[in-house]
């Protein structure tokens, strides 16, 4: 009887477990990110192809006259594609081209074995490929591939979404550059360093990596349309990179790495090998970041994120893996021989308005203070009669003078700019207003309260070596647990924030913290050295394998006929709550009536479940009162009578009444956002959509189903391994 019980539990949670998969038509997990899309070309099947001048065809041979072939409508103006091809020809050579006599992507110049991988930014929506001369053409593979940040969908109808999460800093190639204020690589010899560039604006002599007129990197050698990467020596002489893919329209995003390996230099673009060069030294000095030796000339125009350098040279294995996984660093790859010590510096570049950049691979600077939990009493602190005092282990102030200090000299009197993190703990106060002296910005204050974490930022004019702490409210405050650490940042002069790109890289696939440095908030990456926080010290916002919105970003899935769906349909999605209102959660709802189909609006204790009927107008409904900071299970099903809302598998609200077919759309399905804009600020996941009802106990199968990666208190998150398969 024990035996019967239990097969019969495991079976019924094994039936639990499982996604009803009747209908999908959408699923994403949002469990990793990938760089290329869906392969628009599906392989190398020619048979749904137009043809100029074919005798005959199949599924991947064709027969033509010279500049004969075939042709389809692919792509998109202005977007930029991986082009993949393979396999073998019969005739003399095969070309691929955007139009009959367009541009030329790729060239196949004698007959037998060929393989080659090209990327292109379209000038065309037609791919062409053509016969050199008359014969039979073979190729086995031809692949098609947008160039984006997508997350896979894994309900087999390749409705992948792309992100719209990432953030960067735009600089304007005339006074816009980040001053790191010394040599950041020491003059090293063998080095690696890693940056994605888009929206490049053609100059002369681009300095992208910058501190004297020699030993410094920058593109388009000479200016004009035929300038090259380039290197410059100790000794003043330029070494070009040969690098035809550079020469083209440079407004998409592109990781370039340059690697030294004390004797050679080489750069990659994408992942692939591009050109090397062996100058008379490889000495890279570092101190500017998009701009060269001075302030004045010679800056760059570009969009630039996810900065890192390496005190070592990586391998093609390393580069390939680094862009093959933009959220992660290459240190993640257990198969690397590169070190988190190899690590001198990660400027992810999502900082927003803030003025710093921090290097995140960076950990705290050493403690500036003495006796900060007081152990030894006042020893090495300054405590004038005005109010202040030590008592048992901690600092006191009675609140009865505001004009006295609490001072202790630590030693941020380094260089111009540096800035210093200072923390205590608030043991007791109410309504308190301490406030912290740095020499360069007079006293910052905060109003602080029993149990609170002071936090501030310090910034030192080089002139005072002073911490000095004052009470301005006529109250007692206890204060303990005293500390000033350094924090390693570049100054960001003039350049600008740039948020929801569709390139890398992508917040809403990684872990981050929010902070608020002065008035500026600022969104900061993992700091390798000290998992589970930033550089500042914040705990960050976990992924849990979800997609982390921060409220300026989201996700896109492209217009597909399985998803206007027109009679019946359920969408659904996991939700973690908060208590913003008028946000889109899963919507395919344009600014217009016409444009309108279906939408999960989020409110500020509830949702709203709208489907815009044909010539009926728009039906709601409304779902009850929903609370708490946890994963909420949402389901809204439509089923051509009804509307109704589940959360967490149980009908929530009163279902609306409706009859009629949804209204049919041609417009991308959004995840976090409706209509361009009502960003959501939390996590989603599991989005799926059916073209039909699920009953009442489906919705509860599938809750169940995702009740062990979202449950309340879950600490899970990214470990990595699933990113890959290991």
């Amino acid at each position: 009887m024990i035996n019967i019980i239990q097969n019969t539990i495991g079976a019924l949670a094994r039936r639990g477990l499982s996604i009803v998969r009747n209908g999908l038509k959408m699923w994403l997990p949002f469990s990793k990110s990938e760089i290329l899309g869906e392969d628009l070309a599906e392989g190398y099947d020619f048979s749904g192809w137009d043809e100029i001048d074919i005798t005959e065809k199949t599924a991947n041979t064709f027969t033509s006259d010279p500049d004969g072939g075939v042709y389809k409508t692919l792509v998109e103006v202005g977007k930029t594609y991986s082009l993949t091809i393979a396999g073998t020809t019969d005739a003399s050579g095969v070309q691929v081209r955007n139009a009959i006599d367009g541009e030329l992507y790729y060239d196949s110049g004698a007959t037998g074995a060929f393989s080659d991988t090209v990327t292109f930014t379209a000038t065309q929506t037609s791919i062409y490929v053509k016969n050199k001369s008359a014969g039979a053409a073979t190729i086995t593979t031809l692949n098609v591939q947008e160039v984006t940040q997508i997350a896979p969908d894994i309900s087999s109808n390749s409705n992948s979404a792309k992100l719209f999460t990432g953030k960067a800093l735009s600089f304007d190639g005339v006074n816009d550059y980040v001053d790191f204020g010394s040599d950041i690589n020491s003059n090293g010899t063998v080095w690696t360093t890693a940056i994605w560039i888009s929206d490049y604006t053609r100059g002369s002599y681009d300095w992208i990596y910058g501190h004297t007129t020699q030993q410094s990197i920058g593109l388009n050698y000479g200016g004009g349309v035929d300038g090259n990467i380039f290197y410059r020596d100790e000794y003043g002489t330029y070494d070009e990179f040969s690098c035809e893919v550079f020469k083209s329209d440079f407004t998409a995003a592109k990781r370039l790495i340059f690697t030294s390996d004390g004797t050679d230099i080489s750069l990659y673009i994408d992942g692939e090998f591009i050109d090397s060069i062996t100058p008379t030294a490889t000495n890279l000095e570092l101190s500017r970041l998009m701009a060269g030796y001075n302030t004045s000339s010679f800056m760059v125009a570009a969009t630039v994120s996810d900065f890192q350098l390496y005190n070592t040279a990586w391998t093609q294995d390393d580069v390939t893996f680094d862009y093959n996984n933009p959220q992660h660093l290459v240190t993640d790859n257990p198969a690397s021989s590169i070190a988190l010590s190899n690590l001198k510096g990660y400027w992810h570049l999502s900082e927003g308005n803030g003025d710093y950049a921090y290097n995140s691979a960076v950990a705290l600077g050493s403690e500036e203070v003495s006796n900060g939990d007081f152990s030894n009493g006042s020893s090495a602190w300054n405590v004038p009669v005005g109010g202040w005092s030590v008592s048992n282990e901690q600092l006191v102030h009675d609140g009865s003078s505001s004009s006295a200090n609490a001072l202790q000299l630590i030693n941020i009197d380094g260089v111009v700019g540096t800035i210093y993190r200072l923390t205590f703990d608030v043991i007791s106060a109410t309504n308190a207003n301490v406030k912290a002296y740095s020499p360069n910005v007079g006293y910052i204050a905060q109003t602080l309260n029993t149990g609170d974490k002071a936090i501030y930022f310090l910034e030192s004019d080089g002139a005072y070596n002073s911490l000095a702490l004052r009470n301005y409210a006529s109250s007692e405050i206890i204060l303990d647990n005293i500390s000033v650490k350094e924090v390693s940042v570049g100054t960001i002069n003039g350049a600008t924030p740039v948020l929801a790109q569709a390139t890398i890289p992508q917040l809403g696939m990684m872990d981050w913290a929010k902070s608020t440095v002065g008035s500026d908030e600022i969104t900061l990456v993992q700091a390798p050295n000290n998992e589970g926080y930033d550089i500042l010290g914040n705990s960050l916002r976990l992924r849990e394998h979800s997609l982390n919105l921060d409220g300026s970003g989201y996700a896109e899935v492209p217009d597909a006929d399985n998803l206007d769906v027109t009679s019946t349909i359920t969408l659904e999605c996991w939700v973690k709550w908060n208590t913003e209102d008028g946000k889109g959660l899963l919507a395919k709802w344009g600014g217009s009536n016409s444009l309108r189909s279906y939408i999960i609006e989020k409110t500020t204790n509830g949702l709203k479940f709208k489907i815009r009927v044909d010539g009926l107008g728009t039906y709601i409904a409304e779902s009850g009162s929903i609370t708490g900071t946890d994963w909420k299970h949402i389901t809204c099903v439509y089923n051509g009578s009804n509307q109704t809302i589940y959360v967490d598998s149980s009908v929530s609200g009163t279902p609306e009444s409706n009859t009629g077919a949804i209204n049919s759309s041609n417009t991308n399905v959004e995840i976090g956002s409706a209509e361009g804009s009502n960003y959501y600020s939390e996590l989603i996941d599991d989005v799926r959509i059916y073209n039909r009802a699920l009953s009442s106990d489906e919705v509860e199968q599938n809750h169940k189903a995702g009740l062990n990666k979202h449950k309340t208190g879950s600490s899970f998150s990214d470990d990595f391994s699933s990113d890959y398969g290991f």
